[in-house]
């Protein structure tokens, strides 16, 4: 059993473990920083590749979103075209 006196002091073992939960808290920390830079290398070369793609295509990245808003317009034109040169009224009545 523990003295009053001995309340609120702690002894060599606990600071041992108190160090050793510590250590293994800045080793875990350490491990995850480490993951954690591995990761963002990796995700920020594989920005750079696709940005290098995109501007193989002729499209500055920057205004990627305008060139897709264009690419969608001319496809449905596109689509708008060619729907008009089906004889659908033909091709419904041979049903």
């Amino acid at each position: 059993m523990r003295n009053s006196d001995d309340r609120g002091k702690m002894t060599m073992e606990n600071y041992e473990q108190e160090i050793a939960k510590l250590q293994k808290a800045i080793k875990d920390a350490e491990n995850k920083r480490v993951k954690a830079q591995t990761e963002i290398d990796m995700l920020t070369k594989q920005k750079e590749e696709i940005l290098s793609e995109i501007r193989a295509l002729g499209v500055n990245p920057e205004e990627l979103e305008e060139e897709i808003k264009r690419l969608e317009g001319e496809l449905e034109k596109m689509l708008s075209e060619i729907n008009s040169m089906i004889p659908w009224d033909i091709l419904e009545g041979s049903k």
